[in-house]
């Protein structure tokens, strides 16, 4: 589990496009998830999103076996063709298990599909926006966590650096993740006033007024959103 972190605007984004891509290059299966913010997200957004792109895939159909039986908050965002499948529609009925063991055993399916599509192509999953992501999908991310093992599945997921207050879900989650050894945080940075004078050298083809330099490194504090627009009101 990769956790790419920063402020708006540091590249975060752009940052797991051009990884993807080179995965996408080398053979690699790359799902992507974004959380939304706002009411009305249904509790598995982040996550319908990459089964929703699984089942897209040849192979994704045989890997979605493993949901035969998915609880109705999940089934309710797969495609419809999957949900008429046959062996979909079989689930426990209502008061077989109670609601905590039924919310585990779909998170264990789930692990059980990504799971049985690493083996046919090394997975990389996008998971944009963590701070947005509701509770959960928190948890679900905490499971795969915790049982991926050795599987060949990278996670790379995008976190907004914010003051959050101490009961947001992710406050709960990041610490969790965090003492998993196969974690590893990527803080980014804003760029240096010395890289900040290379990328104007690299626009306008020779070395940069320091005064100019100084002065959009102020303005920006190197924040690579920020200097992108003020350098393209300047040209």
């Amino acid at each position: 589990i990769a956790l790419v972190e920063g402020p708006p605007g540091i590249g975060k984004t752009r940052l797991s496009e051009v990884f993807a891509a080179g995965v996408e290059r080398a053979g690699g299966l790359v799902l992507i998830g974004r959380s939304r913010e706002g009411e009305g997200v249904p509790a598995l957004w982040l996550w319908a999103q990459v089964l929703r792109r699984l089942a897209a895939i040849e192979a994704g159909a045989d890997a979605l076996r493993e949901l035969a039986g998915a609880a109705p908050e999940l089934r309710a965002l797969l495609p419809a063709d999957w949900a008429e499948a046959p062996g979909a529609g079989a689930r426990a009925e209502p008061g077989e298990v109670a609601p905590e063991q039924g919310r585990f055993l779909l998170f264990d399916a789930i692990v059980r599909a990504l799971a049985r599509a690493s083996r046919q192509r090394p997975l990389l999953l996008v998971l944009e926006d963590l701070q947005w992501a509701g509770s959960a999908s928190l948890r679900l991310l905490e499971h795969l966590a915790f049982e991926a093992g050795e599987l060949p599945i990278l996670v790379l997921a995008t976190v907004r650096e914010e003051a959050r207050d101490d009961a947001h879900p992710l406050e709960r989650a990041l610490p969790r993740l965090r003492q998993q050894p196969s974690c590893q945080a990527i803080p980014l940075r804003g760029f240096s006033r010395r890289e900040v004078a290379a990328l104007l050298e690299r626009i306008i083809g020779r070395p940069p007024p320091p005064d100019l330099t100084s002065e959009l490194f102020a303005r920006t504090e190197g924040v690579p959103l920020f200097l992108r627009e003020a350098i393209r009101l300047l040209s």
